[in-house]
């Protein structure tokens, strides 16, 4: 009878802890069941190699999805259509890229999302296209890969060149380079102590210079200052250069201004001007003449009146002795 009650018991624990897990079951796949996804087409050129259905979607680093098929385009045999399933709390954009990144050491592959400004629209589905289409770009590894050929091109271009800088003649002048290095080593090293009193003495030379540099610099901010002082006389100099430029420029505009009404005056005057040079002149200069002839007339008789102011007025009343 307490066989069949333990048996009892211990099946009804695991009843429950069945009837429990199988709750638990359908609460997660409803909480999954709440959540929607969107799919997309993603369209790359050239190999896909290490994605597969299952492989994972990231957007700026965060998983929102995965791979849910991979196919070759039925319309373009060079491209490979990827379908990825996301989150529709996703924010993918009309700016969104897609580009094929690896994960991890593993050599897996996933498809990482990027891009996509806030103020972007979201993306829609064009034509006949089943999904929204996300344009593709290179990845980082891809741009590697294709730039791997001419990385070796080069490195062999420059083991050539190498080779040609490292042939025999050329080993041999380094060898000769590194010996009268070692020379040169080995003969300083013998004449260290003429070395240091040559660093010696030239710290000295160096302080010298030092306190002869401290001991003009008053004289430098001096002869600065003066020649401030020369450039601000100077200037002011050609300011008053300035003043009387204008002012001489303002005097010859009305020497000019003169000029032009004299040459006026006498082109207005030139028939009395002509009267005058000719006739009055002329008339003028005979009554100098005469006024001169009346000058010497009027000296001589002042002359004789001084000299003999009777005889001059009552004429010479004596009379001399008459001979018979």
């Amino acid at each position: 009878m307490e066989t069949r009650a333990g048996y009892v018991a211990v099946g009804s624990a695991v009843l429950l802890l069945f009837i429990a897990a199988v709750g638990f079951v359908l609460w997660m796949a409803k909480y999954d069941g709440d959540a929607t996804f969107k799919r997309y087409w993603v369209y790359f050129e050239g190999s896909v190699s290490g994605l597969k259905t299952g492989s994972s979607v990231t957007y700026r680093g965060i998983s929102v999805g995965e791979v849910i098929d991979l196919r070759i385009d039925p319309d373009n045999v060079e491209k490979v259509r990827a379908t990825i399933e996301v989150l529709g709390t996703t924010p993918v954009k009309s700016s969104t890229v897609a580009s094929l990144e690896l994960q991890g050491l593993t050599g897996g592959a996933l498809v990482m999302l990027a891009g996509g400004m806030n103020d972007d629209p979201p993306l829609a589905r064009q034509g006949k296209a089943d999904y929204p289409i996300i344009a593709s770009t290179q990845s980082q590894l891809e741009k590697l890969f294709e730039g791997a050929p001419a990385l070796v091109d080069q490195v062999k271009a420059m083991v050539a060149q190498m080779s040609l800088v490292l042939n025999t003649q050329n080993r041999k002048a380094i060898e000769d380079i590194l010996r009268n290095t070692a020379i040169l080593s080995e003969h300083a090293a013998e004449s260290g102590p003429a070395l240091q009193d040559l660093m010696s003495n030239a710290n000295t030379a160096v302080a010298r210079i030092n306190r002869l540099v401290e001991a003009s610099e008053a004289d430098i901010a001096d002869t600065l200052k003066a020649a401030a002082n020369t450039m601000r006389s100077a200037e002011n100099a050609l300011g008053g250069a300035d003043q009387a430029f204008s002012d001489l420029t303002n005097a010859a505009s009305e020497i000019g201004g003169a000029a032009k009404s004299v040459n006026q005056i006498l082109a207005e005057n030139r028939s009395p001007l002509r009267d005058f040079t000719h006739v009055t002149l002329y008339d003028v200069n005979a009554f100098v003449a005469e006024l001169r002839e009346l000058t010497v007339t009027m000296r001589r008789v002042a002359n004789e009146l001084g000299r003999d102011p009777a005889g001059f007025i009552f004429g010479n009343q004596q009379k001399g002795y008459e001979a018979r």
